[in-house]
């Protein structure tokens, strides 16, 4: 019955954060608890890859960021795209990279602005 109305996927996104997107899995006295690890380009690679394999369909980094000092930022966008051109040589086509967010961006729960942009009002001249 699920088959009948099964569709195919033109591209598949991924949203992909490296601060927030890896988790260990520890057991702690009798609980299993999640603790977030950075997962950096490799985590991205081994998420793309992964996907690909089971999808068979082009790939496209719809969210990425990571809510660090500018110099981070730029750090982990120069180390994503750099991933994205290995995997891309690996044959896997990824076809579309999306930074969010652009501009800084206000926290809708908090109504304060988050710095988590590449571009940001507090730092005009650094990129």
């Amino acid at each position: 019955m699920v088959r009948r109305y099964a569709v195919s996927l033109d591209v598949v996104g991924i949203n992909y954060c490296p601060k927030l997107s890896v988790f260990d899995v520890i057991r702690e006295d009798d609980r299993i608890i999640q603790q977030p690890v950075w997962g950096g380009s490799q985590g991205l690679k081994n998420v793309i890859q992964a996907y690909y394999r089971r999808y068979r369909r082009p790939i496209w980094i719809t969210e990425t960021s990571t809510n660090q000092k500018v110099g981070n930022r730029v750090q982990w966008l120069t180390n994503s795209v750099e991933a994205v051109g290995e995997l891309r040589s690996e044959g896997i086509p990824v076809i579309g990279y999306t930074w969010w967010p652009l501009y800084d961006l206000v926290n809708t729960g908090k109504g304060r602005l988050r710095q988590r942009s590449i571009w940001s009002r507090w730092n005009c001249g650094g990129l």
